[in-house]
């Protein structure tokens, strides 16, 4: 991947990541509701997110991640290592808010009946199948659920072959139900932009127009409200299905919309040349800030319940301003002890999976040779 590119797609993350946390920031219980809900942004940013999580995956898996073994370990220490971690911080923020009596809405059923939500949470299936959970607080794990399942779906159809790779499509889909798979074609067209790198080009200028255009472009729609007057008249042509069945996918013609002006951004970014992203300063600056988005993306919620705890008055400048910096760097800490631990996290998952096989081949050899995929281990 060239390092332009590369660099361009943190500075993407980056910004997506701080959409997320400015929409939620600007909150009424915030920031006293300054920013209009037609400006806010964070779900458009979750679908860029989808078109490069399908890039960047495509990518890994083609050039580093050639086998099964590879990909799973590089999954697992990226998710878990900030997850775990993002669901006992919202665990405890919950229970605090519970013990102390601040007016904050917190599912304590689920806190009460922890022993069956908590596999379901830390599965990401919280959203699959005929489940419709939030977890615990934090509102934005929904949308990990449906990327992790994302990658599960790619993997069986990438590592896999034959029947095998038909039967585990066939089940992962199942389970995935219309509500993920309506939004996968958004992922998949982040894999699709990576395939299309691989034969088509562009023309430095054309690339760069694009570029800008796919730009204006996204903050267009949502200025506009042109992706809510679409979600309205599919919801009213499908008489109600998408709000009252779709739930966290409701909106899935707007993100349609988002999703291809998205792709086009990232397309034409690989033609583009930003010179100025490939200055080795720059560059580290990116790099460094982009290491934290997953951290903030996660965590942001229930660091900002915290500091609403405290005494946040959101109608005072000052106090929105020390609750910004204030989240950001817990983040900062918070990321130092999670995000960027993955190594340790990937060693351990090699061990445990290496164990795991270990005793598959020799307790249940059949079903150790049936689970073993096609290309390599």
């Amino acid at each position: 991947m060239p390092r332009s590119l590369s660099t361009y797609l943190d500075l993407l993350r980056i910004v997506a990541a701080f959409a997320v946390f400015g929409s939620h920031a600007t909150f009424a219980e915030f920031t006293g509701g300054i920013v209009a809900p037609q400006l806010q942004i964070g779900r458009a940013a979750v679908i860029v997110f989808f078109v490069l999580s399908g890039y960047v995956i495509t990518y890994a898996a083609t050039e580093r991640e050639r086998s099964l073994r590879s990909f799973a370990v590089s999954r697992l220490a990226r998710v878990y290592s900030v997850a775990l971690g993002a669901l006992a911080l919202t665990a405890a923020v919950d229970l605090l808010t519970v013990a102390v009596g601040f007016p904050r809405t917190v599912p304590t059923y689920q806190y009460v009946g922890w022993w069956k939500y908590l596999p379901l949470f830390l599965s990401f299936s919280s959203e699959a199948w005929t489940f419709r959970e939030g977890v615990f607080s934090n509102a934005v794990f929904w949308s990990l659920s449906y990327e992790v399942w994302y990658y599960i779906a790619f993997a069986a159809a990438i590592y896999y072959r034959g029947w095998r790779r038909a039967l585990l499509l066939i089940a992962i889909l199942a389970f995935m139900r219309e509500r993920m798979l309506i939004e996968f074609p958004i992922w998949i067209l982040g894999s699709l932009i990576y395939r299309l790198h691989g034969r088509l080009t562009l023309r430095r200028g054309l690339a760069r127009v694009l570029v800008v255009v796919s730009l204006a472009g996204l903050v267009a729609v949502r200025a506009s409200g042109l992706d809510d007057r679409v979600n309205g008249a599919v919801n009213a042509l499908l008489g109600g299905y998408p709000v009252a069945h779709l739930h966290a996918s409701q909106f899935f013609a707007g993100d349609y919309i988002v999703g291809l002006l998205a792709g086009l951004n990232i397309f034409a970014a690989r033609y583009a040349g930003f010179g100025l992203l490939e200055v080795p300063a720059v560059r580290r600056a990116i790099v460094y800030a982009a290491s934290f988005t997953f951290t903030l993306y996660l965590t942001h919620r229930p660091f900002l319940n915290l500091f609403l705890m405290l005494g946040h008055d959101p109608h005072s400048p000052l106090s929105i301003g020390v609750m910004v910096v204030a989240v950001l760097v817990a983040v900062w800490l918070f990321g130092l002890v999670t995000e960027h631990r993955k190594l340790a996290w990937r060693r351990w998952f090699e061990q445990l999976i290496a164990a795991a096989r270990d005793r598959l081949a020799r307790r249940a050899p059949l079903l150790y040779r049936l689970a073993t995929p096609t290309l390599g281990s």
